[in-house]
């Protein structure tokens, strides 16, 4: 598995320190409020890489603090009228409510700042000791950024062009524009612990050091968290670090794209601020949103790449995401009623052995290991989820024609003459020319199928990937041909049902349909339909149809698979 390193810039074989395990920090927030939908981004990323190296059979520790003292902090709780600890307490349990609403599995441990005050004193002392550091009059610690000759490698900035935009404030006692306080002296009114340097609070970077070091050591594999934190708050981070404990602080460091706002009105993308009215909180918008529907939007851009965040964004992401559960749905019945590999082919006596004769479940398990390895190879490219979807959502269309028995295509297809069928994307040009075939759309008759597919499956210079996408395109082509192709005596309106389900069909719908279809065109006898089925009369060997018919119909093949198994007893 390779991840791209922002230290390197550049994508890297990730090999643990120990072998099997991922020891892994990402920043958690600063809880002096509710977390927008900027902040989920992160949430989500870094929650789904989790799951994927545990899917991987890596042991992962995963640690994400909590900053719980901070100038931020303090202005709130002084605005609120209460103190740090209980303004910290509340967003913390918000924090997780929102966490727990998004699916995110819970932290190894969420280290508290304000629970880490020893080692954090201690964390200074040693720098001070090694010259990294110097405290001032008025109780500060600042750390000495020019002490560290690696300073800026992760952000790509030289102290030089630093230099150029700092300054010193005004009441500021630090030698260099550049260095950053570890420790602040206490001030009236505010939070302070006991240190060497009288009454004070911890500065933010050094927190995080802290807390990293206690619980994953030094050094750990992947530091992790939002692009806006690699400069100041990781750089300063791995700084510290570094030069107090004399090691690596992570070996590999990865962030996550900022997220934008699609204007409402012109579709326009704007950054997310309360300036322009579209600062939006995540526990407002899962009350609008499914969870599942939000994190398929997260990770449907690559997680270093921009995220625009909008409503119709969300709907299409959900739309995408109700796709994939229905093909899973359709899956499972389908691997669960068909015919497994090496079993003959029952010869049927009630609907359900009917069913389990025409689906192949061994063609559907074949087509899953390669879906499958597509899957993994996209994640395991810097954890590649928008090609990794990509490979997902070939399952909706799979199911609808991978699943049906050789025989029952075949049979299906000797209906008809030639039928137009594209390979573009299934075969390159040289494999086509061994077959006598050339690019683009070609004719093939069903005797021609028969054959080529059997020269395809005994061919083992193709991938199952190309075999699979070969298959498919014949028998996608044949199924359309058999629509297209319906006697006229089966009525336009019930073909206009029939076609427009097509796209959304499971192999199960494609069966039921196909026999349907057939006896409704074949029939020379009257006969009486119920409403079980498709109501409906014949008359003049045609079948009539009215709107009820027409909603029947609909109502018939939008079945889920089970229900669709146990009503085919009722099929005409």
């Amino acid at each position: 598995m390779k991840i791209y390193n922002t230290m390197t810039r550049k994508k890297e074989e990730l090999v643990p320190l120990v072998p099997g395990e991922i020891s892994m920090y990402v920043c958690g927030p600063t809880v002096y409020n509710f977390i927008h939908i900027g902040n989920a981004r992160p949430l989500v990323v870094f929650d789904t890489l989790r799951r994927y190296l545990e899917y991987k059979g890596y042991k992962v520790r995963f640690i994400s603090n909590f900053t719980d003292i901070d100038d931020k902090l303090i202005r709130r709780a002084n605005e609120e009228h209460t103190t740090v600890p209980e303004l910290a307490d509340k967003y913390i349990k918000e924090y997780r409510q929102d966490a727990e609403g998004l699916c995110a599995e819970p932290a190894t441990c969420n280290p508290r700042a304000t629970e880490h005050i020893p080692q954090i004193i201690k964390l200074v002392e040693t720098l001070i000791e090694k010259g990294h550091a110097y405290p001032v009059a008025n109780g500060d610690v600042y750390f000495s950024v020019r002490s560290f000759p690696g300073y800026g490698k992760l952000s790509g900035q030289s102290i030089d062009d630093l230099e150029s935009g700092a300054r010193i404030e005004p009441g500021d006692l630090k030698r260099d524009p550049l260095d950053f306080a570890l420790w602040k002296g206490a001030k009236p009114g505010e939070p302070a612990w006991e240190s060497p340097w009288g009454e004070g609070r911890p500065g933010w970077h050094i927190e995080c050091s802290a807390m990293s070091e206690k619980y994953l050591g030094l050094p750990f594999d992947i530091h992790g968290g939002g692009a806006d934190l690699v400069f100041p708050h990781h750089e300063n981070e791995r700084a510290q670090s570094e030069c107090a404990c004399d090691s690596t602080f992570a070996n590999y460091w990865m962030h996550s794209g900022m997220l934008q706002i699609a204007n409402a009105e012109t579709g326009e993308t704007e950054k997310m601020s309360k300036s322009l009215n579209n600062f939006l909180l995540l526990h407002e918008v899962l009350e609008q949103v499914r969870p599942a529907a939000l994190r398929m939007l997260m990770l449907q851009s690559h997680y270093r790449s921009p995220l625009v965040f909008g409503e119709q964004r969300v709907a299409e992401a959900d739309a995408a995401l109700t796709r994939i559960e229905n093909a899973v749905k359709a899956l499972d019945w389908l691997l669960e009623t068909g015919t497994p590999r090496g079993e003959a082919a029952l010869e049927p006596e009630t609907a359900a052995e009917v069913l389990a004769a025409t689906l192949d479940a061994a063609a559907l398990s074949d087509r899953v290991v390669v879906l499958r390895d597509g899957f993994t190879e996209a994640m395991d490219d810097d954890f590649n989820t928008c090609k990794a979807l990509g490979e997902v959502f070939a399952l909706p269309e799979d199911t609808d024609y991978l699943a049906i028995a050789p025989a029952v295509l075949t049979k299906l297809a000797a209906r008809y003459g030639a039928v137009r069928v594209g390979f573009t994307g299934a075969l390159t040009p040289e494999q086509l020319a061994r077959y006598g075939k050339g690019t683009g759309v070609q004719g093939i008759s069903a005797a021609d199928a028969h054959s080529f597919l059997a020269a395809l499956d005994a061919d083992t210079s193709l991938s199952p990937r190309r075999t699979a996408a070969a298959r498919a395109a014949v028998w996608d082509a044949f199924f359309r041909q058999a629509l297209e192709l319906l006697p006229t005596t089966l009525p336009q309106g019930l073909r206009e049902v029939s076609s427009s389900l097509l796209t959304s069909l499971t192999a199960v719908d494609l069966a039921t349909l196909e026999r349907t279809l057939e006896f409704l065109a074949t029939s020379a006898e009257p006969v009486d339909i119920t409403a079980d089925a498709l109501p409906g009369d014949w008359a003049g060997g045609h079948y009539t149809v009215s709107d009820a018919s027409r909603a029947a119909v609909q109502s018939f093949f939008n079945l889920s698979p089970a229900a669709a198994q146990s009503a085919s007893g009722s099929e005409p």
